[in-house]
């Protein structure tokens, strides 16, 4: 870190989000403009009276120099404290780093929230959360429910407050490609204007993964299993498990859960939100204590 801490520093700037305040410097003022499509939503700057605000965590940019003869390659670096996190010839490609370097730090850093490693949209007053990891396929699916009429809430993390209601965290879509095609990031406004601003209460969790030939065969869940699969993806389970337990405990009481491999992402889309539709769920949220957890609401749509 002492080795860092003496370069040429010229720019930089902190903000918060969630709770967590992070720290960017850089060896260019010029990249600054670069960085607000890559920081996480609902970020604010933080004010402070000292210079060197206290965060959690640092971020160091190293802007590579172009050479004017083209005799030497000029890495972009970016370094999180004093671990390297990218080396790229392509600048984009250092910021696409750095994006999602920086949802995983709040996520962790969070004072205020939980994150769960879940896509999450809106329908009908509720939310449908979809637990998983990186290529599970939920970022197709929450897409594909977007295109069919839902509310995006977030395709990476669902974040939880203390009493279990699901926070809007609208960061770009992450789509993936085809082995010849490339991912790209997608600003939700471009698959429709439905981009959540308000609190929900889990309506349904959905386990289920992409495979290709599979057909959407739905069955519910057990509220222990409904719990555990949203624990398998929360991001402190292990850090602080006795949060995670009592705010997921709040956020499953009235919900329905569902678990089943699924094929093409716009036919189980279209499922799931016929499904949603046809539970009883209480439309006050102030009744939702007295719906019981994940009961029954007969065969799930197919």
């Amino acid at each position: 870190m002492e080795q860092l801490d003496r370069l040429g520093w010229v720019a930089g700037f902190s903000f918060e989000s969630h709770g967590a305040r992070i720290g960017i410097r850089v060896t260019d003022s010029a990249i600054l403009d670069r960085f607000p499509p890559h920081l996480p939503p609902d970020w604010i700057p933080i004010v402070s009276s000292t210079e060197a605000p206290i965060v959690d965590d640092l971020y160091s940019l190293v802007v590579g120099r172009p050479d004017p003869h083209g005799h030497f390659r000029h890495y972009h670096l970016l370094y999180q404290a004093s671990g390297r996190v990218a080396r790229e010839l392509e600048l984009a490609a250092v910021l696409a780093a750095l994006e999602s370097s920086l949802h995983v730090s709040v996520a962790y850093r969070s004072r205020s929230d939980l994150f769960v490693h879940a896509g999450v949209v809106g329908w009908q007053g509720h939310a449908i959360v979809i637990p998983g990891r990186m290529m599970t396929g939920k970022s197709t699916l929450v897409a594909a429910l977007v295109r069919a009429g839902a509310t995006y809430y977030s395709d990476e993390y669902a974040v939880f407050d203390t009493e279990g209601w699901v926070h809007p965290y609208p960061k770009r879509l992450n789509l993936r490609g085809t082995d010849s095609t490339p991912g790209q990031h997608v600003p939700a406004g471009e698959l429709g204007e439905r981009i959540g601003t308000e609190p929900l209460r889990v309506g349904l969790v959905v386990a289920t993964e992409y495979q290709t030939d599979t057909v959407w065969r739905p069955e519910l869940l057990s509220p222990g299993h409904a719990a555990l699969a949203l624990l398998d993806n929360t991001v402190v389970v292990r850090s602080r498990p006795q949060l995670a337990l009592s705010i997921l405990r709040k956020a499953l009481a009235g919900a329905f859960a569902l678990k089943s491999q699924r094929g093409e992402a716009a036919y189980t889309a279209d499922a799931l939100l016929r499904y949603v539709e046809a539970l009883p769920l209480p439309a006050d949220p102030d009744q939702w204590h007295l719906q019981s957890t994940c009961g029954s609401p007969g065969q799930p749509a197919s």
